[in-house]
């Protein structure tokens, strides 16, 4: 069942209609019962509307239709091939350079989501909420395709806040949650929040589209009592995922887990392309069936991202160790080279967020006069609360080596950019001209 929370008007009815009776027909195999479609006013939720997908028709199904009554010309086989043809184009995210257009295949698409699907399925059904927009890899692949796939109860939030967010948890008793890492510090950071509702239905978080620090994640588990929080590793490129912890395994903080079934991954040197053995850092390459057919009408890119053997070269920093759980450091195109050193924006972000002045930060490196790069810290401070950028600067310089410390100086912004996703638009603010700054 899909809930839209929604206080908007109804003028759309029909586009969701369609679209989710066309997701429904594609995600159906033919061994299944064909699902009925209902749509109706939702009781529970002033405004709200309701569509219900099961197995078999629901109460008082007057105005329901059939799967089985769409043109099936429209959806012919012999007209598709799974391997070769694009199902989804959809951008990357864009956030260290101009967006590319991927292009995704049917196979892709069904490899994924037999691939996220665990071989243990709790015989209660999942409640999950989706607040990410619908045209990016996580909510649309993520959440609303696996949660059609695998028959959860999906709530979805079209505006997003936290205040919104900890309302749909307590009224629909929500047990799955979906998270970012800047969405997790923002948790954290407004923690007195969650004194106001009941958010004791979450038994499981995943956060995905970057990396969480281990500090982000005990505090969070510390602060919400939610002890299952994982972590998972994937790209638009490789149709969401390629890493995952496996819930029959246990939990390593700070993990991106495993790799899925039927793919490969592997780490090698940024230098030479020498293939690394545990505990070693360098880039993540990845082969499997979730591998990308391409970037649309750029064939030089595509050939630079996956190359003669089939590997799809990240462009994403990590190792694993002894156990085989990966982790995973930060984008090459985002570490900050300085006299020589790789300094990672996820270290200094995660301490400068340790300060209770606060709420959100980002670091990136800026030119110096001797061609290399220092880093610059771009802070957003809590409302009411103060902070001075010799205080993060200092707060940096006590936790870090010398190369590490912030020389480019601190600079106070409202908000960070970000993309719909969450993820913060770095390249904007390497663009901020020197004036402003």
């Amino acid at each position: 069942m899909i809930i839209i929370d929604d206080d908007s008007d109804e003028d759309d009815d029909n586009d969701d209609e369609d679209g989710c009776i066309l997701l429904a027909s594609l995600l159906s195999s033919a061994s299944r019962p064909s699902p009925t479609l209902q749509f109706s006013p939702e009781e529970t939720s002033p405004s709200s509307q309701s569509l219900f997908l099961q197995s078999s028709p629901p109460p008082s199904s007057s105005s329901s239709s059939s799967i089985s009554d769409l043109p099936h010309k429209l959806l012919s086989p012999g007209d598709v091939d799974p391997l070769k043809d694009a199902a989804l184009i959809l951008f990357s995210s864009g956030t260290t350079g101009p967006p590319k257009a991927v292009l995704l295949s049917h196979h892709n698409l069904v490899a994924m989501m037999v691939l996220m699907s665990p071989k243990n399925v709790s015989e209660n059904q999942p409640v999950c909420l989706l607040f990410y927009p619908l045209f990016h890899i996580y909510g649309l692949v993520g959440i609303l395709f696996h949660s059609l796939y695998r028959g959860h109860k999906l709530v979805i939030l079209p505006k997003f806040s936290l205040a919104d967010m900890f309302k749909c948890i307590e009224l629909h008793k929500v047990t799955m949650l979906y998270l970012v890492p800047s969405l997790v510090n923002r948790m954290i950071k407004n923690s007195e929040m969650k004194r106001d509702y009941n958010l004791s239905s979450i038994k499981f978080v995943s956060c995905g589209a970057g990396p969480l620090t281990e500090q982000s994640c005990v505090e969070f588990k510390r602060l919400y009592n939610i002890e299952d929080v994982r972590q998972g590793y994937g790209m638009t490129e490789s149709c969401l995922a390629s890493l995952l912890v496996d819930p029959n395994l246990p939990l390593k903080i700070g993990s991106v887990g495993h790799p899925l079934p039927n793919s490969e991954v592997v780490v090698r040197s940024l230098k030479t392309g020498e293939t690394f053995g545990p505990n070693k850092t360098g880039e993540i390459y990845v082969r499997g069936p979730q591998v990308m057919l391409g970037y649309l009408n750029n064939q030089r890119a595509t050939n630079e991202a996956i190359d003669q053997d089939g590997w799809l070269h990240t462009g994403d920093v990590g190792y694993y160790d002894d156990d085989g759980y990966f982790f995973i450091v930060d984008r090459i195109k985002e570490l900050i080279k300085v006299n020589g050193y790789q300094v990672s924006p996820a270290e200094l972000e995660s301490i400068i967020l340790t300060h209770p002045s606060v709420s959100d930060c980002a670091v990136v490196g800026i030119s110096d006069n001797r061609g290399g790069e220092i880093p610059k810290a771009f802070v957003v401070k809590k409302p009411g609360y103060d902070v001075s950028a010799e205080n993060i600067v200092n707060l940096v310089a006590d936790h870090t080596s010398a190369y590490k410390h912030l020389k480019g100086g601190v600079y106070f912004l409202e908000r960070l950019p970000k993309n719909e996703a969450g993820k913060i638009l770095r390249r904007r603010l390497k663009d901020l001209p020197r004036s402003k700054l």
